[in-house]
């Protein structure tokens, strides 16, 4: 499988995974919200090649209907957050200090699918992001197979 091919799969494959956020964020505009409790709160801390990452770990526990779930979405649309070596200290003290072990949350819950449910109706962010990238890496791929025609013609030129 050629680089060509390559780059066109992975941007494929990131504009579908913008496309269901997108989906998933425009759905959850009308979700009813339930009340539910924070049950985990901490600070994770990860050693990657590009650096520290300190990332912040929050669950909650809410009700629906006659059963009871757990979970960890925070913005439905999902969260891109800067590169690691950029991302502030402070982004992951903030996320902790607003969802604090005890605090009485309201949960937006999927009624048709109870176990799917978040803290905020956001990521819009991510939903731009994947599209773009994967735009940019499907033109790239189209771009990078033109070129590759080209010199392959020349080449065939030259030789007769």
């Amino acid at each position: 499988m050629s680089e060509q091919h390559i780059l066109i799969i992975i941007g494929a494959v990131a504009i579908s995974y913008g496309f269901v956020s997108a989906l998933r964020l425009k759905g959850s505009r009308s979700w009813p919200s339930v009340k539910g409790s924070i049950v985990k709160s901490t600070k994770r801390l990860e050693h990657t090649d590009a650096g520290k990452l300190e990332n912040a770990d929050v669950a909650y526990e809410y009700a629906f209907g006659e059963e009871k779930y757990t979970s960890k979405v925070i913005k439905i649309g999902g969260d891109m957050l800067s590169q690691p070596t950029k991302r502030a200290h402070s982004e992951a003290d903030l996320l902790l200090a607003k969802y604090p072990v005890g605090k009485v949350v309201d949960v937006y819950v999927n009624p048709k699918h109870p176990k799917v449910a978040c803290l905020e109706k956001a990521g819009a962010e991510t939903v731009f992001i994947s599209i773009f990238f994967g735009l940019l890496a499907v033109v790239a791929g189209l771009y990078f197979g033109e070129i590759t025609a080209f010199i392959h013609k020349s080449l065939s030129w030259l030789r007769n």
